[in-house]
Formats: structure tokens, C-alpha cells, sequence
């Protein structure tokens, strides 16, 4: 299941793109730069189609986390001009949340940067010892064939009374 963000290019456009989510992270194919976002903290739009479900984040281009809302209730009183009674309406608002913004000492961390700096040489070879190898996975067809070729190699060697029988 492929998620969707609604990635913000400037203040005011805005394209629509898959993101492959894993361990947290979001990974987004912006035309051939890769963008890497933190999805831990956000809490995601559910996205309804025919076939069910997916979810949406709003990211913006120079931000490591996506938009986070707040759903607050806003009360609004009005005043009747005609009987001068005040009028109580409440509503809920999606109030924007500002995400904590990720700064090092100098220069603003941007996806892009991130994504770079994931993909440098010595932290894939670090990525290795971290997870650790995988096992050795034989398939079938190998098996079969070291079976045929031990039985042939028995048959020669008692044929030759190598090994006797």
C-alpha cells in the first residue's frame, strides 16, 4: 500500500506524489532526487478512494517533518440586532501545528540534504554491521542438483569398488 503526501513546492503550489514508508521514515521521488522526510510523530489525512483507504501527509519541500493540525473548538458569539440576544456558536478548526524544526550549527537541515547524507559511503557499509547479514538462503533447485550429483559420484566410486560394498 502506497501512502500520498501533498508535497509543497512553494507557498502556494503543491503536487500530489507517493511515498514509500519504512521505519519512520518517508522516502519521496521528486523527478530523480529522492527526498527523505520523518513520518514517527505526525499523525496522518485518511485518504478515501474505491479501494479503500490511504494515508495523506502534507510535507513541505525544507521541512524534515510533515504539517501537523490540531482539531480545537472556537466558540463565536453573535448578536441578534433585532431582539439584542447573543447567539453561542461553537465549531471545530483544524489549527496547524508548527513541527520542531531540525537545525545543526549553521545551515537549516533540508530532505534533500538528509537524503544525501544517508546515501554516503561509509554509513552504507556502517548500515551493514548495524542490521547484520542476513542468512544464506539455498534454493530448491540447488539442492536437487547436489543430490543427483552425490548419488552419480556414489555410483562410479561402488561401480569402481573405490568404496566397497
Amino acid at each position: 500500500m502506497a501512502d500520498r503526501a501533498l508535497l509543497l513546492d512553494t507557498e502556494f503550489t503543491a503536487k500530489l506524489v507517493k511515498v514509500k514508508v519504512k521505519d519512520g521514515k518517508g522516502i519521496v521521488k521528486d523527478g530523480k532526487a529522492e527526498k527523505e522526510f520523518i513520518l514517527d510523530r505526525a499523525r496522518p489525512f485518511l485518504l478515501k478512494s474505491r479501494l479503500g483507504t490511504k494515508r495523506l501527509y502534507i510535507l513541505k519541500w525544507d521541512s524534515l517533518e510533515p504539517l501537523n493540525f490540531d482539531v480545537r473548538t472556537k466558540t463565536i458569539e453573535y448578536v441578534n440586532p433585532e431582539t439584542n440576544e447573543k447567539i453561542q456558536i461553537k465549531r471545530k478548526e483544524l489549527v496547524p501545528i508548527n513541527p520542531e524544526e531540525v537545525k545543526f550549527k549553521r545551515e537549516k537541515v533540508i530532505p534533500e540534504v538528509l537524503r544525501q547524507t544517508a546515501d554516503l559511503r561509509f554509513l552504507k557499509h556502517m548500515k551493514k554491521y548495524a542490521e547484520g547479514k542476513p542468512p544464506i538462503e539455498i534454493g530448491f533447485v540447488p539442492i536437487v542438483l547436489a543430490l543427483i550429483f552425490g548419488a552419480i559420484l556414489m555410483y562410479i566410486l561402488i561401480s569402481l569398488k573405490v568404496i566397497p560394498v
